[in-house]
């Protein structure tokens, strides 16, 4: 199957937060439609230092992913490139403690010729929208979601609760929580 780009764009917002704790790939000012693989991760509120956590994930996800071949891109090889950031979140800790607390979120996009690959952790969403509607939405891993998904709690208890504890993230504190759910979307 042949995927054409259109030149991607994109934006970056402190939001409530002192300071930036977005990382991106490609960069908003090298990206083109040349790339098939964006990324792009969150530093996680209230954790210490998200903007290296971050940067981090964003550089070790990318280089991992770029130096796999093309055709091999899967859930797996995604994992891989998960755990080679949590390797370098260790280094990273192993010569500055003040990072140990560091955490953040994953949202990833890659395509080739077998279709886009979609993965995520946390609840940095994705969306695939084709003509006005949503095809696919990224489910936040939250532990109000889990709740709602296991209907211990309704849409309107979901929707007024102030908890959106994160669940699943990306950070050597608990390294079982750094799992990327991925969906592979043929039909574009």
């Amino acid at each position: 199957m042949k995927i054409s780009i259109y030149p991607p764009c994109g934006f970056s917002e402190i939001g409530q937060r002192e300071n930036n704790e977005d990382a991106l790939f490609p960069s908003l000012e090298l990206a083109s439609e040349n790339h098939n693989l964006f990324i792009v991760c969150d530093g996680v509120g209230g954790s210490d230092k998200g903007e290296v956590a971050s940067k981090l994930a964003v550089d070790s996800i990318s280089d991992y992913l770029l130096n796999t071949s093309q055709d091999s891109v899967d859930d797996n090889s995604i994992q891989s490139a998960v755990n080679t950031a949590l390797d370098k979140f260790d280094e990273a800790i192993n010569n500055d403690e003040s990072l140990k607390k560091m955490a953040t979120t994953l949202a990833l996009l890659f395509y080739n010729e077998n279709g886009v690959l979609f993965s995520h952790i946390g609840d940095s969403r994705i969306y695939h929208i084709r003509n006005e509607t949503i095809i696919y939405k990224s489910k936040d891993h939250t532990f109000v979601n889990q709740l709602l998904e296991q209907q211990i709690i309704t849409e309107e208890e979901a929707k007024a609760s102030k908890k959106n504890q994160l669940i699943r993230f990306i950070s050597t504190t608990n390294k079982k929580y750094a799992k990327a759910e991925t969906y592979l979307q043929i039909d574009l």
